[in-house]
């Protein structure tokens, strides 16, 4: 099966080391809590033909891979592609029935306008913002994390 191929190629939990002269901050993947699935989305472009990719990867609590789609888009800014992205695991979870999700990105801002500053969201990314509210509400349980990348 393709899936359990790219669970074995694929490690579960990485590290990665972010270090500035006052800090240093390494992030460790973790599991979700069991019942709760978590999603973790990522969004490309390249400005100049606005081509770019989506990327989605859902686990469950023991770190199984449940999931995964890559897609292309066409995008004006990474912004818009990493809503795009979050766009399309929540629509993916829907798709497969899971009820209890997290979803992680990169982007601190589009996660910051999720939990609760909505208002402050970026105009071109603002209908892709309210698709997310409409989706998060057909889930039993949703929440939007921050996960910085190096």
């Amino acid at each position: 099966m393709v899936l359990s191929a790219f669970n074995e190629a694929i490690p579960d939990r990485g590290t990665m080391r972010i270090s500035t002269a006052e800090m240093s901050i390494t992030p460790t993947w973790s599991p979700p809590p069991l019942g709760v699935f978590k999603v973790n989305v990522d969004g490309s472009c390249h400005g100049v033909d606005k081509s770019g990719h989506i990327g989605v990867d859902i686990r469950d609590s023991t770190c199984r891979c449940l999931a995964v789609c890559r897609k292309q888009i066409c995008a004006a800014s990474v912004l818009i592609a990493e809503a795009l992205g979050i766009l399309e695991g929540c629509m993916t979870n829907l798709r497969w029935g899971y009820e209890d999700v997290v979803v992680e990105s990169d982007s601190r801002n589009l996660i910051s306008w999720l939990n609760g500053n909505i208002e402050q969201g970026n105009w071109e990314v603002f209908p892709i913002l309210l698709e997310f509210c409409g989706a998060a509400r057909a889930f039993r349980s949703c929440s939007w994390a921050w996960v910085p990348r190096t």
